[in-house]
């Protein structure tokens, strides 16, 4: 239903594809929670946060 390829480091684009014949088919809250959910795990990619025990190493 949502297709959302893995975004490369240096890109800053996140491109979400729908299927729109399967979205009709979903209610709008289960449209607006996939979405969501989409949404968060794309912005929510951590490619290199450095912390404390990473110094130390």
């Amino acid at each position: 239903m949502i297709d959302a390829p893995f975004p490369l480091p240096w890109s800053q684009e996140r491109q979400i594809y729908i299927n729109f014949d399967l979205w009709r088919r979903l209610t709008k809250p289960q449209r607006d929670l996939l979405l969501l959910y989409q949404v968060s795990c794309l912005t929510g990619v951590k490619w290199l946060e450095p912390d404390i025990y990473q110094g130390l190493v």
